[in-house]
């Protein structure tokens, strides 16, 4: 049997058996056989046959192309590729990892990332591609920042906010109108917040997230603001309501804590001004952000006298006196109060007594103050009726009170009259054809009303007793003499009558 290595389309006999052969000889042709031959061709044969393996080994090799991102579709970098368990890179900033392979049979590739569910699935050998979808393990939370104005309290639009956790994971961006900004942040997290705008100093703070949503809200200072804070010089207490002036226009009153905010920068003379005080003026330089200008007032000191007096004038002891709803005292003998200690300022001031009518007003106090204030005294309503003995009331009768007319009865037969307390009214009462009558009356302190009844006796009248004794008379004699006159009729006919 003869074996044939072909090479360039000619051939040699390896081997030739029975006639006809050349061994160590010249072939037909000049083609020289033996060993030489042989082995020159041999190492043609081996060359050939190794570049025909590369060739066949280089069409054989496939690769997969391997993407890997989360559920919102962004790239994942440095996630880790497994294939059939071994290690064989990870992705880069793109999330992507090229692998390349001859395999002929399926295989598992396995991705792992920090903060991911662990993905694997079966890929067939003859895939190309494929992408996938790592879960995230960790639990995510709405972070809401929202930054505001610190004097105008109003929000600001377009503040930088930026984040980093304590893993050095960043994110950043703009507030909307609403002052609001809202980052995804993960669970059991610390998170550094800082907030910058060109019209204020920047501000920062730090914020846990454990197992929910978090709002912060940030306070920005404006870089020219000064803080006034007054308050007392003796006794250091927050002044609220102090009126602040810068070069004469006012800037508002302090508020809780004796605070106001104001935006200036540079030399201004500031002005304070506040009831019980003496005015503040001094020229104050601002420079810097968020400067801070402590001014403290003195008080003003004024004496205060009130002199209470009844209707008559007449001093009233022991009146009391209260100023701001808070009793300062009562009036001496000489009906006064005094107070020589008394802060300048408006105050309302209220004065009573006992069965006097109260008073109140409220005075500005300066320097020195005199306040004079009369309390009239409750006076009770007296009702005087009229009537006669069968007490029919009687109107048009002229009623006089110690002497003094004071009125008339009406229709009803009453008088009113007030009257201040007193031991003892004496009321008259006269009206024509009936005789004068009178009363005395006391008043006790404390108002309320009574009533004083006089009864008048009708009046003796000697003509009209005259005329009445007359017609009586006139009568009496008309019934005598008709009387006789029948006697007499009634005489005759018994006499007549006999002679028959």
């Amino acid at each position: 049997m003869d074996t044939v290595i072909a090479f360039i389309g000619e051939y040699v006999p390896a081997r030739q058996e029975g006639p006809g052969r050349f061994p160590g000889g010249e072939a037909p042709g000049g083609v020289r056989t033996g060993m030489k031959f042989h082995l020159m061709n041999l190492r043609r044969c081996l060359t050939m046959v190794c570049v025909l393996l590369l060739l066949v080994s280089a069409v054989q090799a496939t690769i997969l192309d391997i993407t890997v991102e989360d559920e919102d579709g962004d790239a994942i970098e440095n996630a880790y590729i497994y294939i059939d368990g071994d290690y064989e890179g990870a992705t880069d900033e793109y999330g992507e990892y090229e692998f390349e392979h001859s395999l002929d049979d399926t295989f598992e590739l396995k991705v792992v990332k920090s903060g991911y569910d662990t993905w694997k699935d079966d890929i067939d050998e003859d895939e190309d591609s494929v992408t996938v979808e790592l879960e995230s393990s960790i639990e995510e939370y709405d972070l809401v920042v929202y930054v505001y104005d610190a004097d105008t309290l109003l929000p600001i639009s377009g503040a930088e906010v930026a984040i980093e956790s304590e893993y050095g994971d960043t994110d950043a961006d703009d507030t909307a109108s609403s002052g609001a900004v809202t980052f995804v942040v993960t669970e059991e997290t610390d998170y550094s917040i800082e907030v910058r705008d060109d019209d204020y100093a920047a501000s920062s703070t730090d914020v846990a997230i454990e197992d929910g949503d978090e709002t912060v809200l940030i306070w920005l200072v404006n870089e020219d603001r000064v803080a006034f804070r007054v308050r007392d010089a003796d006794t250091h207490v927050a002044i609220d309501g102090a009126e602040v002036f810068v070069d004469g226009d006012t800037q508002g009153r302090t508020g809780s804590g004796g605070l106001l905010f104001a935006r200036f920068s540079g030399t201004h003379q500031v002005s304070v001004v506040c009831d019980g005080y003496r005015t503040y003026s001094k020229s104050m330089t601002f420079t810097g952000s968020a400067v801070y200008q402590l001014i403290e007032l003195t008080q003003s000191i004024s004496s205060l006298t009130i002199k209470v007096t009844d209707s008559h004038g007449n001093p009233l002891s022991g009146a009391a006196v209260y100023i701001d709803g808070d009793l300062a005292g009562t009036t001496g003998s000489d009906g006064e109060y005094s107070d020589a200690n008394m802060i300048e300022g408006t105050y309302t001031f209220t004065v009573s007594k006992d069965n006097y009518e109260g008073w109140e007003e409220t005075r500005t106090i300066g320097e020195t103050a005199n306040i004079y204030v009369t309390l009239p005294i409750i006076e009770t309503e007296v009702t005087v009726i009229v009537s006669d003995p069968d007490h029919t009331v009687v109107s048009g009768a002229i009623v006089t009170l110690d002497g003094e007319e004071i009125g008339m009865t009406d229709a009803a037969g009453e008088l009113a009259i007030d009257l201040e307390p007193g031991p003892g009214y004496t009321f008259d009462v006269r009206k024509e054809e009936y005789k004068n009558g009178s009363a005395v009356l006391g008043v006790e302190p404390g108002g309320g009303s009574k009533i004083v009844t006089i009864t008048l006796e009708p009046e003796f009248d000697v003509a009209t007793a005259g005329l009445v004794i007359l017609g009586i008379v006139v009568l009496a004699v008309v019934i005598i003499g008709g009387l006789r006159l029948l006697r007499r009729r009634g005489g005759s006919s018994g006499r007549g009558g006999g002679g028959l």
